[in-house]
């Protein structure tokens, strides 16, 4: 239940932005940011589960009463507590490296490939860039960007490499603009996610049902 709340808002935000009649444009830092965030029960629950079961006391825990469970912390709350340490170390580390790696990035819903092509020479050709594109990549005898299409989401990352910041304002600034001007085609996978939100919020309320009835059933 814990896990599936925020999993279930983040779905319904992604079947909110695949719905829309328009290209939603998103800094790779955010997009990276709101997965996390509907991940983020499995990652704190994941990781409890990690520190407890990594004891040698608790599979005997489990086994008894709340003064057995208090025992076994008392013996091991420093064996414990480095541990949960070292989860948060290497969760915070890949998190950290992860929106460092993202920063450069451009997360875009409701884009074609072939749209995403065109929309780029456009904007390189106004910003005055004679980049030609090989592949995902362009260049001018430099890496300028690149994209990684995810053909079944309709779902483009561009990743800027070219090395001036001032050109990567006026990149993001006019690919944001053209895309908001032109409409975008149905998104098939829109109703997907809004069905997967509306299991997962069922499954919620079907789990707090069950507890209701068994706290009042053992009354």
């Amino acid at each position: 239940m814990f896990c599936l709340t925020p999993l279930s808002i983040y779905l319904l935000w992604l079947g909110m932005v695949n719905r829309r009649d328009r290209s939603t444009v998103l800094s790779g830092t955010w997009d990276l940011a709101s997965v996390l965030g509907g991940l983020s029960g499995f990652i704190v629950f994941g990781g409890a589960l990690l520190v407890f079961f990594s004891q040698s006391n608790a599979r005997y825990a489990t086994r008894g009463n709340w003064e057995q469970l208090k025992s076994a912390w008392e013996r091991e709350q420093e064996a414990w507590m480095a541990v949960a340490a070292g989860y948060l170390l290497v969760a915070g580390g890949a998190v950290g490296l992860g929106l460092l790696a993202r920063r450069d990035c451009l997360s875009v819903y409701n884009l074609d490939r072939e749209r995403a092509d065109t929309v780029i020479d456009e904007v390189l050709t106004g910003l005055g860039v004679s980049a030609s594109r090989y592949g995902n990549r362009w260049s001018d005898g430099k890496p300028v960007l690149d994209i990684d299409p995810f053909y079944g989401m309709r779902h483009v990352t561009v990743r800027v490499l070219h090395p001036d910041p001032q050109f990567r304002q006026e990149f993001e600034r006019d690919f944001r603009k053209r895309l908001a001007g032109e409409p975008s085609p149905d998104n098939p996978v829109g109703p997907w996610f809004t069905s997967a939100a509306i299991t997962c919020s069922m499954t919620i309320a079907s789990s707090l049902l069950l507890m209701f009835y068994l706290a009042f059933a053992s009354k």
